[in-house]
Protein backbone atom coordinates (compact mmCIF):
# COMPACT_ATOMS: atom_id res chain seq x y z
CA UNK A 1 0.00 0.00 0.00
CA UNK A 2 1.54 3.50 -0.93
CA UNK A 3 1.94 5.50 1.53
CA UNK A 4 -0.50 8.05 2.52
CA UNK A 5 -3.77 8.95 3.96
CA UNK A 6 -5.21 5.18 3.65
CA UNK A 7 -2.44 3.43 4.66
CA UNK A 8 -2.23 5.78 7.69
CA UNK A 9 -6.09 4.74 8.45
CA UNK A 10 -5.84 0.85 7.71
CA UNK A 11 -2.71 0.71 10.26
CA UNK A 12 -4.38 2.39 12.83
CA UNK A 13 -7.53 0.29 12.01
CA UNK A 14 -5.15 -2.56 12.68
CA UNK A 15 -3.38 -1.15 15.97
CA UNK A 16 -6.74 -0.42 17.34
CA UNK A 17 -8.23 -4.19 16.71
CA UNK A 18 -4.70 -5.81 17.67
CA UNK A 19 -3.93 -3.82 20.84
CA UNK A 20 -6.95 -5.37 22.70
CA UNK A 21 -5.69 -8.57 22.06
CA UNK A 22 -1.86 -8.42 22.17
CA UNK A 23 -0.27 -5.33 23.00
CA UNK A 24 3.47 -6.04 23.69
CA UNK A 25 2.91 -7.42 20.12
CA UNK A 26 1.29 -4.76 18.89
CA UNK A 27 3.52 -2.36 20.42
CA UNK A 28 6.95 -4.07 18.86
CA UNK A 29 4.96 -3.66 14.81
CA UNK A 30 4.57 -0.24 15.65
CA UNK A 31 7.87 0.88 16.52
CA UNK A 32 8.92 -1.01 13.23
CA UNK A 33 7.04 2.10 11.50
CA UNK A 34 9.64 4.69 10.26
CA UNK A 35 9.57 8.03 12.51
CA UNK A 36 7.07 10.43 12.04
CA UNK A 37 3.27 11.07 12.66
CA UNK A 38 1.85 7.56 11.56
CA UNK A 39 4.39 6.01 14.18
CA UNK A 40 3.62 8.30 16.83
CA UNK A 41 -0.39 7.98 16.21
CA UNK A 42 0.15 4.24 16.68
CA UNK A 43 1.99 4.68 19.83
CA UNK A 44 -0.40 6.75 21.24
CA UNK A 45 -3.08 4.27 20.45
CA UNK A 46 -1.52 0.98 21.62
CA UNK A 47 -0.45 2.88 25.10
CA UNK A 48 -4.32 4.29 25.44
CA UNK A 49 -5.12 1.04 24.73
CA UNK A 50 -2.53 -1.32 26.60
CA UNK A 51 -2.83 1.03 29.84
CA UNK A 52 -7.29 0.31 30.15
CA UNK A 53 -5.92 -3.52 30.21
CA UNK A 54 -2.66 -3.45 32.07
CA UNK A 55 -1.57 -0.17 33.36
CA UNK A 56 1.51 -2.06 34.49
CA UNK A 57 2.10 -3.64 31.55
CA UNK A 58 1.97 -0.14 29.68
CA UNK A 59 3.91 1.45 31.78
CA UNK A 60 7.17 -1.33 31.51
CA UNK A 61 7.14 -1.07 28.28
CA UNK A 62 7.38 3.04 27.52
CA UNK A 63 9.84 3.05 30.63
CA UNK A 64 11.82 0.40 28.65
CA UNK A 65 12.19 2.26 25.53
CA UNK A 66 15.59 4.13 24.55
CA UNK A 67 15.21 7.74 25.23
CA UNK A 68 13.63 10.32 22.12
CA UNK A 69 11.29 10.85 20.77
CA UNK A 70 9.00 7.73 20.93
CA UNK A 71 9.69 7.17 24.29
CA UNK A 72 8.14 11.03 25.07
CA UNK A 73 5.06 10.14 23.00
CA UNK A 74 4.82 6.59 25.01
CA UNK A 75 5.45 7.81 28.13
CA UNK A 76 2.96 10.88 26.96
CA UNK A 77 0.37 8.53 26.32
CA UNK A 78 0.96 6.12 29.78
CA UNK A 79 1.05 9.28 31.87
CA UNK A 80 -2.31 11.23 30.50
CA UNK A 81 -4.12 7.58 30.35
CA UNK A 82 -3.94 6.84 33.92
CA UNK A 83 -3.81 10.54 35.70
CA UNK A 84 -8.26 10.76 35.64
CA UNK A 85 -7.54 7.57 38.18
CA UNK A 86 -4.17 7.70 39.48
CA UNK A 87 -2.92 11.39 39.00
CA UNK A 88 0.08 9.98 41.59
CA UNK A 89 1.43 7.28 39.10
CA UNK A 90 0.97 9.76 36.28
CA UNK A 91 2.92 12.77 37.91
CA UNK A 92 6.08 10.11 38.75
CA UNK A 93 5.73 9.47 35.12
CA UNK A 94 5.69 13.20 33.59
CA UNK A 95 9.59 13.74 34.98
CA UNK A 96 10.70 10.78 32.61
CA UNK A 97 9.53 12.97 29.69
CA UNK A 98 12.38 14.73 27.94
CA UNK A 99 10.71 16.86 25.57
CA UNK A 100 9.97 20.05 27.75
CA UNK A 101 6.59 20.81 25.96
CA UNK A 102 5.59 17.13 26.15
CA UNK A 103 6.34 17.53 29.47
CA UNK A 104 4.59 20.49 30.63
CA UNK A 105 1.57 19.39 28.70
CA UNK A 106 1.60 16.05 30.56
CA UNK A 107 1.95 17.95 34.07
CA UNK A 108 -0.95 19.91 32.73
CA UNK A 109 -3.12 17.12 32.26
CA UNK A 110 -1.79 15.61 35.11
CA UNK A 111 -2.63 18.74 37.32
CA UNK A 112 -6.14 19.13 36.21
CA UNK A 113 -7.35 15.64 37.13
CA UNK A 114 -5.28 15.40 40.20
CA UNK A 115 -6.79 19.25 41.88
CA UNK A 116 -10.38 17.31 41.26
CA UNK A 117 -9.34 14.36 43.07
CA UNK A 118 -7.43 15.13 45.93
CA UNK A 119 -6.05 19.21 45.89
CA UNK A 120 -3.84 18.95 49.01
CA UNK A 121 -2.15 16.22 47.46
CA UNK A 122 -1.87 18.18 43.88
CA UNK A 123 -0.61 21.27 46.10
CA UNK A 124 2.08 19.12 47.15
CA UNK A 125 3.31 17.56 44.20
CA UNK A 126 3.88 20.92 42.84
CA UNK A 127 5.43 22.22 45.74
CA UNK A 128 8.30 19.53 45.15
CA UNK A 129 8.90 20.01 41.33
CA UNK A 130 11.75 21.65 39.88
CA UNK A 131 10.21 24.06 37.00
CA UNK A 132 10.79 27.57 36.12
CA UNK A 133 8.71 29.46 37.99
CA UNK A 134 6.19 30.33 35.15
CA UNK A 135 5.24 26.51 34.88
CA UNK A 136 4.75 26.31 38.55
CA UNK A 137 2.01 29.16 38.30
CA UNK A 138 0.54 27.69 35.50
CA UNK A 139 -0.03 24.67 37.79
CA UNK A 140 -0.93 26.17 41.03
CA UNK A 141 -3.93 27.98 38.70
CA UNK A 142 -4.79 24.93 38.18
CA UNK A 143 -5.77 23.92 41.64
CA UNK A 144 -7.56 27.62 42.06
CA UNK A 145 -10.22 26.56 39.15
CA UNK A 146 -11.21 23.58 41.16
Amino acid sequence: MPPGEVQSQAAMSVVSSWASQSPDQTAAWVLQFPEGDMREQGIREVVNIWVMNDSKGAQDWARGLAAGATRDVALKSFAEGIAYWSPDKAAAIVGLIDDPQKREQSMEVTMRFWAEIDPRSARNWVMTLDVADGLKTRLQSLLQTN
